[in-house]
């Protein structure tokens, strides 16, 4: 007989509290990424630097920097925790396969990574807005390249490679879209690959929830939390 603590105790709905666990980080990696994207634009588009722009510039800048980049070392954290419960399967390897096609010699994503520990060991650099290079009108928040290159030790080759070939400024905008857009695509191929793995066992969890009547919200399986 099928009971409440059969359906929690089956392996469909594990898998499901695993991947609303991922879904949780992801969700807050892209909060953060749109907290931050936000107020890039409304500095590039307040061509006169109002007061309030310049004052947000110097409250939040650095604070939604630095959430963005704890939030993505925790969403990778908890990615590494999750894929360990599939060790010895096929999801494992192509897991794997799929980091090392993404990330590992991706001299923009080692640069974040890198960063994001620079940050933990000295003071971030307060990024400077600049006049932007494509009408000398809006404005575009950088880094300076030679400020990271002042501590080499905290770079690896691909990273350090990454800020010499940026030329003098590092810009903000640009670069953390880019990372965001990888970042993103690479959770949302996971989720895929969860749901196929899982097909059977989502299927068996609907059956046992029928068989007992019980009432639970509908989830929404092919993509992490809007």
């Amino acid at each position: 007989m099928t009971t409440q603590e059969g359906v929690f105790n089956c392996a469909g709905w594990k898998a499901i509290n695993r991947m609303g666990l991922l879904a949780t980080m992801h969700h807050i990696f892209r909060q953060n990424y749109i907290d931050l994207e936000v107020l890039l634009r409304k500095i590039h588009d307040d061509i006169n630097m109002s007061q309030e722009t310049f004052q947000e510039l110097h409250i939040h800048l650095s604070q939604y920097i630095f959430n963005l980049l704890a939030s993505s070392t925790a969403l990778t954290d908890h990615a590494r925790r999750l894929i360990n419960f599939y060790e010895e399967t096929d999801l494992y390897k192509k897991y794997q396969q799929k980091i090392k096609e993404s990330f590992v010699d991706n001299k923009l994503v080692q640069f974040i990574h890198k960063l994001r520990n620079y940050q933990t060991h000295y003071q971030l650099e307060f990024p400077y807005p600049v006049r932007s290079l494509d009408d000398n009108k809006s404005w575009d928040v950088v880094f300076v390249s030679s400020d990271f290159l002042k501590h080499p030790e905290q770079w690896n080759a691909q990273s350090k490679q990454f800020i010499e070939e940026s030329g003098q400024e590092i810009n903000l905008n640009k670069v953390f879209a880019e990372y965001y857009k990888l970042i993103d695509t690479f959770y949302m191929w996971l989720y895929r690959e969860l749901q196929i793995y899982h097909e059977k066992d989502f299927e068996e969890r609907e059956k046992l929830i029928k068989e007992i009547g019980m009432e639970i919200p509908n989830i929404n399986l092919s993509q992490p939390m809007p």
